[in-house]
């Protein structure tokens, strides 16, 4: 029985560590789109330069 729990509870921290990495991939994804909408919005269309 003891056997059992320790199996649950180690498949519960493996579930919480991969949630922890899911979290953190999202935010990068997230964080990237905006940067990428940002400086999309700073290219100037005439020319495809950035404008500062």
């Amino acid at each position: 029985m003891i056997e059992t729990a320790r199996l649950e509870n180690t498949t519960y921290n493996i579930l919480i560590a991969l949630g922890k990495e899911a979290d953190f991939l999202y935010s990068t994804i997230d964080t990237y789109t905006e940067d990428r909408e940002t400086t999309k919005a700073k290219i100037e269309p005439a020319t495809g330069l950035l404008v500062a």
